[in-house]
């Protein structure tokens, strides 16, 4: 039988996770050039926008991971996400380091030790699910009275999943090509385009569980509202002020207004949809034995 004090070590693991991926962005957005030249790593700096970006997501898995730490049955969901964003990361940090190969510097120390402590975590992560009696494809508790289905929800929320399941191949395969036309400079490798396009990876994954079922899966379709959110005031601000060429400049300006336009349409529509049906709050699910309410 599970404790409630290893309930409550699973449930504050992921607000550790939480505030990790809160204070890297807050390093990376207002230092993230210098602080690397700081450490002697300024050449891995670059290229500066992708860089942002790669913060962006991670202001996007404070929202995930916050959710699951709130209670980890009742948003299953976050927890499912977690476990296969924590599972990104090591390709992503190894392909780095085989790919920039010797000399060993600072910044590979990092980024083994990085790696080693996200399978570490996702270890636990399905440790606790197991002992927890967590499923994989469990999803939230609000599937137990689900709302009305939106069809034309699920098919927008379809439609982009495709769109960041196509652009991540061309973000992780090919930077080199692409920072090129679009006149963005890097200097060693454009490790931050390639993080990108995995973690596009990630997004593309949360927005075809949404498209599944938006009630099973109701954080994720947040998730994938709160993600647009994030975009058009760094295209604006990168449109206005930073590197790259009026191709590339056009394109992300471009994209501001689609992605602010998509995070309307999926917050109204969700709401339409579940102001429609009743909804099971997280207080009315039976706690498993050992397992406390979350606060």
């Amino acid at each position: 039988m599970a404790s409630p004090g290893a309930w409550r070590a699973f449930r504050l693991f992921f607000l550790g996770l939480a505030v990790l991926d809160l204070l890297l962005p807050l390093f990376l957005i207002p230092s993230g050039v210098t602080g690397f030249e700081q450490l002697g790593i300024g050449t891995y700096a670059q290229p500066r926008f992708f860089q942002l970006c790669v913060a962006a997501f991670l202001i996007q898995y404070v929202y995930i991971q916050y959710t699951a730490f709130r209670d980890p049955r009742a948003h299953a969901t976050c927890v499912t996400l977690t476990l296969f964003i924590r599972l990104t990361f090591p390709i992503m940090y190894t392909s780095a380091i085989i790919v920039w190969g010797e000399p060993w510097s600072l910044i590979h120390t990092m980024f083994a030790a990085a790696a080693a402590g996200d399978v570490a975590s996702a270890i636990y992560i399905i440790w606790g699910m197991r002992r927890f009696g967590l499923k994989l494809w469990q999803g939230d508790a609000e599937a137990i009275a689900p709302a009305p289905d939106s069809t034309w929800l699920r098919r927008i929320l379809l439609v982009l999943a495709i769109a960041e399941f196509s652009i991540s191949w061309n973000w992780m395969l090919a930077p080199k090509f692409w920072m090129t036309m679009f006149e963005v400079p890097f200097t060693v490798d454009p490790f931050w385009t390639r993080a990108t396009g995995a973690f596009l990876l990630n997004i593309a994954l949360i927005q075809f569980l949404a498209f599944i079922d938006i009630n099973r899966y109701r954080t994720a379709v947040i998730t994938s509202g709160v993600f647009r959110a994030l975009w058009p005031l760094l295209y604006w601000y990168w449109a206005a002020t930073g590197e790259g060429n009026f191709l590339f400049k056009l394109s992300i300006t471009f994209f501001s207004f689609f992605d602010l336009i998509s995070c309307i349409t999926i917050f109204v529509m969700l709401h339409r949809s579940t102001s429609k049906g009743p909804r099971i709050t997280p207080q009315t699910i039976v706690q498993p034995a050992g397992s406390t309410a979350a606060a």
